[in-house]
């Protein structure tokens, strides 16, 4: 599932960039999905529960139209890349080395 394999590249992207920063937001509908998620993929990093889900505030705010979505910051708090999925983890790559 998309879950599955996003986690699995997230994790390898991490690993190739060790001053990498990752914040994980969810929108599962249960603290203890939530929870038990962060657990069964072993998340590393910030994890968040946004409690008014995808069409909530934040989701509104950020235009939250697909999970996994994927926001690159660089260092200097500029978003470099404001939507991404799993099908775009070589363009996230390259945003992260650019933003190096």
């Amino acid at each position: 599932d998309n879950r599955e394999e996003s986690m699995a590249q997230g994790k390898e992207t991490k690993a190739q960039s060790a001053d990498l920063a990752i914040v994980n937001i969810s929108c599962d509908k249960t603290f203890d999905a939530w929870k038990t998620g962060i657990e069964k993929h072993e998340v590393s990093g910030e994890n968040y529960l946004i409690k008014d889900g995808m069409k909530g505030e934040f989701g509104k705010s950020i235009k939250l139209d697909w999970i996994p979505r994927f926001i690159v910051v660089d260092k200097n708090g500029k978003i470099a890349l404001f939507r991404a999925i799993e099908k775009d983890f070589d363009l996230i790559k390259e945003t992260i080395e650019k933003t190096k």
